[in-house]
């Protein structure tokens, strides 16, 4: 019986997050709303920095790129981790799993993104060390 409770506990995990929830539908949307919140957070970081950096072509279009393709990463570990021809097979609490691995990863990418609105004194900073500090050939 003890040797069953770590998973128990694993399983409910998401579950106890929530304020009594009554069923898996707002256990879901109080979950997902984190979600949304976290992407709103990482969106609106995103365009911040691209305003704080709006003369700075080179960085603007790198940083793009890098968004776009960490943009894929995020819905492709998704996938890795619940791929929809397993989907069946989660149960009714894959909605809440999804939001919460979403959440996590968004977040995980806001820590990324927060270095260029902070700045850096590393000397291997590159465009971190603030805005304009390096200025891009004309």
């Amino acid at each position: 019986m003890i040797r069953y409770l770590p998973l128990a506990m694993l399983l409910f995990l998401p579950l106890a997050a929530c304020a009594n929830p009554e069923t898996q539908a707002k256990v879901d949307a109080q979950v997902c709303s984190k979600y949304k919140e976290s992407q709103a957070k990482l969106d609106a970081l995103y365009g911040n920095i691209t305003a704080q950096y709006a003369q700075d072509k080179v960085f603007i279009k790198n940083l793009k790129a890098a968004q776009e393709a960490w943009v894929k990463y995020r819905d492709a570990e998704l996938k890795t981790i619940y791929p929809d021809e397993y989907r069946h097979s989660y149960g009714s609490i894959v909605r809440t799993c999804e939001c919460t691995k979403l959440s996590q990863l968004n977040e995980a990418r806001i820590k990324e993104l927060e270095q260029w609105t902070k700045g850096s004194k590393d000397i291997c900073a590159g465009t971190m060390q603030g805005v304009h500090s390096i200025k891009a050939p004309e």
